[in-house]
């Protein structure tokens, strides 16, 4: 893998964004590009059409990239060109792990379409060889998480459930089941509420069951 510290100048910093902005910047970015690409909507949105997204902001995209253990996907970010990015070998082949690669996909799509501008933003400086900066995106742990503190991964991480599970539909869901099951919103993550809610996200939006439950109580739909 390249190593950008070799050429690294100063870190751009990502403009601050709610998460009601956020959710706006991924429904729009969604809803157009179905629009565009297939005239309409898609729900949940393949895979395939994910990877195109993703194609359309990078320059490159390798999806049989061999990348060091626990480490899912990496964006290679350039000062004269869209960024290139990596997504581990074994997600792709792995088809068990389709979900994991989802997710990946859209983590990465966000640092493409938010951030990798910033770096080109920057102008050319001494080293404009190769790339200047890169993002990782690691396995997923509580105690990673608890360190994770950086703007750019924090929104990449918000943008892909938010990407995958856009706020609209996951509101719409939730209300039409909590109408239908007589269920208060939120609702208590160790009722059997949260699980039958949690099961339809998994089916509506092809995501984890960890994935559906953080984006739930990102939403206020789950305590």
């Amino acid at each position: 893998m390249p190593n950008p510290n070799s050429a690294r100048r100063r870190q751009p910093e990502p403009p601050f964004y709610t998460l009601e902005q956020l959710d706006a910047l991924c429904e729009q970015i969604i809803m157009q590009f179905c629009m565009d690409r297939y005239g309409q909507e898609l729900n949940p949105v393949p895979t395939q059409a994910l990877l195109q997204l993703l194609e359309e902001h990078a320059h490159d995209v390798d999806q049989l990239a061999q990348l060091p253990e626990g480490v899912h996907g990496v964006t290679l970010y350039y000062c004269d060109r869209k960024p290139d990015v990596k997504i581990s070998a074994d997600l792709t082949r792995q088809h068990w792990r389709e979900v994991r690669q989802r997710t990946t996909i859209t983590h990465e799509c966000a640092h493409a379409i938010q951030h990798a501008p910033l770096w080109r933003g920057l102008g050319n400086g001494p080293f404009v060889e190769g790339p200047i900066s890169q993002s990782c995106r690691c396995e997923y742990s509580e105690h990673l998480l608890a360190q994770w503190d950086d703007r750019m991964e924090f929104q990449a991480r918000y943008m892909s459930g938010s990407l995958l599970m856009l706020k609209s539909r996951v509101q719409r869901l939730a209300q039409k089941l909590a109408e239908t099951k007589r269920m208060a919103l939120p609702v208590d993550p160790t009722s059997s509420a949260s699980i039958y809610l949690i099961e339809h996200m998994v089916v509506a939006f092809h995501v984890s069951r960890d994935a559906a439950a953080v984006r739930l109580k990102r939403l206020g739909l789950m305590k």
